[in-house]
């Protein structure tokens, strides 16, 4: 392409009067990528482009020699043109010498780059040439920004696959762009960046990650074909010098509240803003691939790395701060909050939480309940208020604590192994894998006090500990000494890890989802099997593949095993994969049904979804969805949307119902050696008939009321689906798929506030979120009982008196039960399920169907 398609006619002259300068080296690109004239003239002067109309005269300053050259002179000047990397001569133009200027009159009107030699003389007579460039070319901001539109549409119509390098260089051209349309003139510091947006293509274009741009950086990340694209905005500010390290500033944004207008939040700070599509759906491997590329890039301070959000933003800033302590220097936030189980993960980590301008009674409630549950665990730099901001709390603007690296204690909560480690500590596996497990370390000398709760693995990594791991270690485990440690690795694992070849870890751990974290491809089933099914199948596949590789099983490429996760789709009479790997599954799929833990579901219509290391490669997941008909095929889709909503799982088994709704045998988690969990299929009591749903309810109050020592406790649906259809031998299983695993809080609260919770107008009934929940431990008046329990009355409360009340963490949070809760302290705190499972085992002879019949209908 000839620079005149480009530029038509423009003037841009620059003087340089050295004649030993010599001229420019090849253009960077050729053919359609040929370099703007000014951007080949950029690689040899460093000075602002002046502009002259095109065919006008050119006007060129003699500053520096002014004093030495004779006034005035007329003289002629050679014009030699820069074509296809070399200088032709065209001729010459008279130029004037005056008032320490070079003037052509004549102009020069055809598009181009040019050398001018121009011969002068000093005030002594001696004559000497001095040489300059001009470029003649159109409008100048109109042409440079068609230029660079079109090396943006080059990136674009051929990104990368992650995106992530085809942005980044995207990003210099915005840059740019935005430059040159709020310049009058093209300046050095324009040519500057365009200059570097053409090298940082180069690098795109040779497979390499660009450099990011100093102002904003938009990039899109999408880690592998058919992943959700997250988006980052990183501003580096214009002062940014790599000879220092420099903190860095995340700003979770899945409300996409921040614009290009409020991008640049902090003056000597790396801003990074990070977009994902809600509040919880976050993921950390998006963050871990970018975190790598900036810090490659950019010169970050790791031991200064700060976290902020607002509202909606605040949810995930927290969860991310709670989720993952050891990343941060500070974590602030406004309102927002969530996994306020695990608040006492900020043990060691900065957190200041503000209320901000959200008055309403629900708002305030959400806030002092957060509170509350920071002070419970302790967390000894948690700082808070309902009035002031997080500057004035902070005493500074900007934050400029140090990253904790090696607290002398640790208390770390997950809910995943994929967060299994926290500064020196490690997580390695759960006794149950369906709930919360923490441990709790704590430094003294060269002593290692070690609690735990619901762990049978985990490390402690000794040379990072603040000790001296040169000389023994002890460790103290639930008051039991595990002897001196002389290595620098601790780790402790049950017996069940001995023999097992198969173990959950940071990259497999399920549940079924996080099959689509990581490169995947779907197969579904398309041998043996009537038309109907095996398009069934093709429509079931689509709908789980977002893009990615889908194939039938007749044609998948071999080379996916080694590289993706693999989803099934059919029945295995369908789906040849899925025949051959049948007997290495968690389940047994017979003619009958399937056997799952020795227990057969012969149903007619059973469906089943399951994530399960790949029996042909086990470092990457299996996940199966599957039936024994069509009619359960028809329903897995929904089935695996049901079981989303409902808790997170490794396996579901469900029954197809004459009705057509889903009825759930398994909804659980396998254990951390990916096989059943022995205690679930424990026979709890047995119950020979069908019980109303209110007893349930009212006996689940009961015993937490019991196991909790609560004075009262206020019990809300404890279901997890619209069933409690229990009967025959209960096993633990069947009460964990019949019963949510509700957290609830104890509270101490006076007798004042425990009166106002049990006496809402009913008028107010109808504003609460839920039904009336049940309430155990109090009446309206004092009436005679026939056993021990103790039960209250509410016209014998006193104001002033202290009482303990339990209930489930939503009705703290706001005004689930009619009122605002604001004067408490948390006193202790428990899951539903586990609660239920400890009074059985320490009641194993107690006769629940016994204990159902002797209920009365409670109204509170």
């Amino acid at each position: 392409m000839r620079f005149g398609t480009i530029f038509p006619t423009l003037v841009i002259g620059i003087a340089y009067l050295n004649s030993g300068f010599g001229a420019p080296a090849k253009p960077m690109f050729s053919g359609d990528n040929t370099l703007p004239w000014h951007v080949i003239a950029k690689e040899y002067f460093n000075t602002d482009i002046h502009i002259y109309p095109p065919g006008g005269p050119v006007i060129v300053n003699l500053s520096g020699q002014t004093n030495s050259i004779k006034y005035p002179q007329k003289t002629g000047v050679n014009i030699d043109k820069y074509i296809d990397s070399s200088w032709f001569n065209t001729g010459q133009l008279a130029a004037d010498i005056k008032d320490g200027k070079i003037e052509i009159d004549e102009g020069i009107s055809e598009e181009g780059f040019y050398k001018l030699s121009c011969p002068l003389k000093t005030r002594d007579g001696t004559s000497y040439i001095s040489e300059f460039y001009i470029i003649t070319c159109g409008n100048w901001k109109r042409d440079i920004l068609t230029f660079c539109r079109a090396q943006k549409e080059q990136i674009e119509i051929n990104p990368d696959p992650q995106l992530i390098r085809s942005t980044i260089a995207a990003s210099h051209f915005d840059h740019a762009m935005e430059m040159i349309s709020r310049s009058s003139v093209l300046s050095k510091e324009i040519l500057d960046v365009l200059n570097k947006a053409i090298l940082n293509k180069r690098e795109f274009e040779s497979g390499k990650y660009p450099n990011f741009v100093k102002g904003l950086n938009k990039i899109k990340l999408r880690r592998f074909k058919g992943a959700n694209i997250t988006e980052f905005v990183v501003y580096i500010p214009d002062e940014y010098d790599p000879s220092r390290k420099w903190p860095l500033f995340l700003h979770p944004d899945p409300r996409r509240s921040y614009t290009p207008q409020n991008y640049s939040e902090h003056s000597g700070f790396i801003d990074c803003f990070w977009h994902f599509p809600m509040p919880m759906e976050f993921d950390w491997k998006d963050y871990e691939i970018f975190r790598s590329i900036l810090y490659d890039k950019i010169h970050i301070d790791e031991n200064r790395l700060y976290i902020y959000g607002d509202c909606g933003n605040g949810i995930a800033a927290m969860a991310l701060a709670l989720k993952y302590p050891d990343q941060w220097a500070e974590c602030s936030a406004i309102l927002g909050n969530s996994h306020r189980n695990l608040a006492g993960n900020a043990l060691n980590l900065p957190v200041i939480f503000t209320k901000g301008q959200h008055n309403e009674e629900y708002f305030l409630g959400y806030f002092n309940f957060a509170v509350e549950c920071f002070q419970y665990f302790r967390c000894r730099h948690f700082q808070y208020s309902q009035t002031h901001k997080i500057s004035d709390i902070r005493g500074d603007l900007q934050p400029n604590t140090i990253k904790v690296k090696a607290p002398e204690r640790i208390s770390f909560t997950i809910e995943s192994l994929s967060n299994p480690t926290a500064y020196w500590v490690k997580i390695d596996g759960r006794e149950d894998e369906n709930f919360i497990g923490t441990v709790d370390v704590n430094v003294e000398v060269q002593n290692i006090y070690v609690k735990t709760d619901n762990v049978d693995a985990y490390s402690l990594n000794l040379i990072d500990a603040p000790l001296d791991a040169n000389r023994p270690v002890e460790i103290i485990e639930n008051e039991q000494s595990l002897g001196l440690i002389r290595n620098s690795t601790f780790t402790k694992r049950s017996e069940k890890y001995i023999n097992a070849t198969l173990i959950k870890n940071k990259n497999l751990h399920g549940p079924v989802w996080d099959v689509f974290t990581d490169p995947y491809v779907v197969v579904w089933g398309s041998s043996n099997e009537e038309k109907t099914t095996l398009n069934l199948n093709k429509k079931i596949a689509a709908s789980l593949t977002n893009n990615g590789p889908l194939f039938s099983d007749s044609n998948m490429p071999a080379e996916f095993i080694k590289s993706h996760n693999l989803i099934l789709i059919g029945t295995v009479h369908s789906n040849r994969l899925l025949l051959k790997i049948k007997d290495r599954l968690p389940i047994q799929i017979e003619e009958s049904g399937i056997i799952a833990k020795s227990k057969l579901f012969k149903q007619s219509d059973i469906g089943f979804i399951f994530i399960y290391p790949n029996p042909l490669n086990p470092e990457k997941y299996l996940a199966v969805f599957s039936g024994t008909s069509t009619r359960a095929l028809e329903n897995i889709y929904a089935a695996y949307t049901q079981i989303k909503e409902i808790r997170p799982v490794d396996i579901g088994i469900f029954e197809v119902t004459e009705s057509g709704g889903i009825k759930w045998h398994i909804i659980e988690k396998f254990n951390t050696v990916w096989d059943w969990h022995n205690q679930l299929d424990q026979a709890l009591f047995t119950i020979d008939k069908i019980h109303p749903k209110w007893q349930w309810h009212q006996w689940a109050a009961k015993i937490i009321k019991k196991q909790m020592k609560a004075d009262v406790v206020v019990c809300e649906n404890p279901f997890m689906l619209n069933t409690a259809e229990l009967s025959g031998d209960i096993t633990y299983r069947d009460l964990f798929n019949t019963f949510q695993n509700l957290w609830f809080i104890k509270l101490r609260m006076d007798g004042k506030t425990l009166k106002s919770i049990c006496t809402v107008p009913l008028k107010d009934i109808s504003k609460r979120d839920v039904q009336a929940p049940i309430f155990e431990g109090i009446n309206i008046a004092a009436h005679p009982v026939n056993n021990s329990e103790k039960v209250l009355s509410i016209n014998e409360l006193v104001d002033n008196n202290f009482y303990t009340v339990a209930l489930p963490e939503k009705c703290i949070n706001g005004q689930r039960i009619g009122i605002l809760l604001q004067d408490y302290t948390i006193a202790d705190q428990a899951y539903l399920i586990p609660i239920l499972y400890e009074y059985l085992l320490q009641n194993i002879n107690t006769n629940v169907e016994a204990q159902l019949d002797s209920l009365r209908f409670n109204l509170f």
